[in-house]
């Protein structure tokens, strides 16, 4: 049933007149006549009784009126509803994450985020960065932050934060602050992420430009953990290499550097882009975008 023809009937009732309806809804009186008389063919009865230019409600119409009224009233409710879905400050967002940008890149956007949109919570599914896209393109997760790797047909992605790689060592160690050859590094215990980690697959791929394969170091130890790397470094287990993001004031480590090797590491938001975000999640989407190193 035409919502427009509903329109025209119930301010009809409410002229009295299809002259002043017309005037009302800025249309012509045969094009009103016209509607009610598809609108009677349509319901199967006669709405109207004329009498003189004013029109009276039949007893059909009497029983059809509170009906229209009814269904345009729910019309602008759901209306209503749907633009309040759309610029809603309030609901959750799904994020599915890597281990880096979601421990130490996040924090202070969500900071940043939540100044304006206390009323926006989240819920952050910290794994690696293919497991995070895999979220994505299952709808279980509304955004994906992570790093490098295969997107999959289905998924598109921006560049959120570009980061340089570093090593780690214990603080006061002789390797402080100073760049050493990479065959100081064959000769020291190797503490490295598991493999799936994307911080080990730019470190391994960067070693294996150099004709280094990392199969040719000392692994000392492997460990799905950022917090758990820093914590054996600092203990002096063996040295690692890290993105730079994740290191903080009183972390005690010290940074060093291998000649030959500039390492960066991109973090990117993934996202679907035939799915229609509610409106908090569109608003958070779009604060990325503008924090994006590509805008």
């Amino acid at each position: 049933m035409d919502f427009h023809r509903l329109e025209i009937f119930v301010e009809v009732v409410k002229e009295g007149t299809f002259s002043r309806a017309a005037e009302t809804l800025f249309l012509t009186q045969p094009t009103v006549s016209s509607h009610m008389a598809k609108l009677e063919r349509e319901v199967g009865s006669s709405l109207f009784e004329r009498r003189g230019r004013k029109v009276v409600l039949t007893p059909a119409g009497e029983e059809f009126f509170p009906i229209a009224r009814d269904i345009i009233n729910m019309k602008a409710r759901g209306l209503e509803k749907i633009s309040r879905f759309n610029v809603e400050s309030k609901g959750t967002i799904e994020i599915g994450a890597s281990s880096t940008p979601g421990t130490y890149l996040l924090p202070g956007l969500l900071g940043e985020f939540k100044k304006e949109n206390p009323g926006i919570s989240f819920s952050i599914n910290l794994t690696h960065s293919q497991k995070a896209r895999e979220l994505v393109a299952s709808y279980q997760s509304d955004l994906g932050i992570t790093g490098e790797g295969e997107l999959g047909k289905d998924l598109d992605q921006f560049l959120l934060y570009r980061d340089k790689m570093v090593g780690i060592i214990p603080g006061g160690h002789p390797w402080q602050g100073k760049e050493i050859e990479i065959k100081d590094l064959l000769e020291s215990h190797l503490i490295v992420p598991q493999p799936g980690s994307a911080t080990r697959k730019i470190f391994s791929e960067g070693l294996v430009a150099m004709g280094f394969p990392l199969e040719k170091f000392k692994i000392y130890l492997q460990i799905n953990s950022l917090e758990g790397i820093k914590n054996h470094v600092r203990q002096g287990l063996g040295v690692s290499v890290i993105s730079s993001v994740a290191l903080k004031n009183g972390d005690q480590l010290g940074e060093f550097f291998i000649k030959g090797l500039d390492l960066y590491r991109n973090f990117y938001v993934v996202y679907n882009p035939r799915r229609v975000f509610p409106g908090w999640v569109d608003k958070f989407f779009l604060f990325l975008k503008e924090r994006s190193e590509l805008t």
